[in-house]
């Protein structure tokens, strides 16, 4: 997962953690004893600063009463998925093939100078193309 989406999940499991164990009106160290994870633990991820496993992230989702949608940043009383998504998901295009889903994988991974040049090759390709597509017109 990128740096930016990681980021963006730790956000949205920390606000919602938050207003979960405000809502239970327990501390933080009610709330960690409770889960089984130290209080600095629980701390860190409350303020966006790490992410949980997904036992621990589990057991804070049992232990606080909450759905882990609403950990997660779903709004579950959406009708269309794509709107009920938090910031940090990403569904792919319908229409978009598995090849392209796994090109767009890999073109995440790659660093910005890498994505620049394979977008410059991709620009050149398809003005190869057109000129071959004008020429079997003419």
């Amino acid at each position: 997962m990128k740096k930016e989406r990681a980021q963006e999940l730790a956000n949205t499991i920390g606000v919602h953690i938050g207003n979960a164990r405000r809502a239970l009106g327990i501390t933080q160290e009610e709330a960690s004893e409770r889960i089984g994870i130290t209080v600095e633990y629980y701390a860190r991820i409350e303020r966006r600063q790490a992410l949980p496993s997904l036992q621990v992230f589990a057991q804070i989702a049992a232990v606080l009463n909450v759905s882990s949608d609403i950990l997660l940043g779903f709004d579950p009383t959406s009708p269309d998925p794509a709107r009920a998504a938090p910031p940090w998901f990403e569904l792919p295009e319908p229409d978009e093939s598995k090849e392209l889903q796994r090109l767009i994988r890999r073109l995440r991974r790659l660093p910005p100078e890498v994505v620049t040049a394979v977008d410059a090759v991709a620009k050149q390709l398809e003005r190869f193309i057109d000129k071959q597509r004008q020429k079997r017109r003419r």
